[in-house]
């Protein structure tokens, strides 16, 4: 799975629509390995994003991310 999460989370981010810098993005599920990619590549790309998860506890893993 690591050769096609990476992948996958470029083509959510890009495939659909040009997305500005600044522009807003959504994810459920934010903690898996996908989503990861997906805030990683938004955060490269200049991109705000909204991440929802499950679990209070799923938070802490979330603000560590962001720095």
């Amino acid at each position: 799975m690591l050769g096609i999460n990476p992948i996958t989370a470029y083509c959510l981010l890009h495939g659909y629509t040009k997305l500005a810098p600044g522009a807003w993005i959504a994810q459920t599920g934010a903690t898996a390995a996908t989503a990861r990619y997906v805030a990683a590549l938004a955060k490269h790309a200049g991109l705000r994003a909204l991440h929802a998860v499950r679990r209070e506890h799923s938070v802490t893993p979330l603000l560590s991310w962001r720095a």
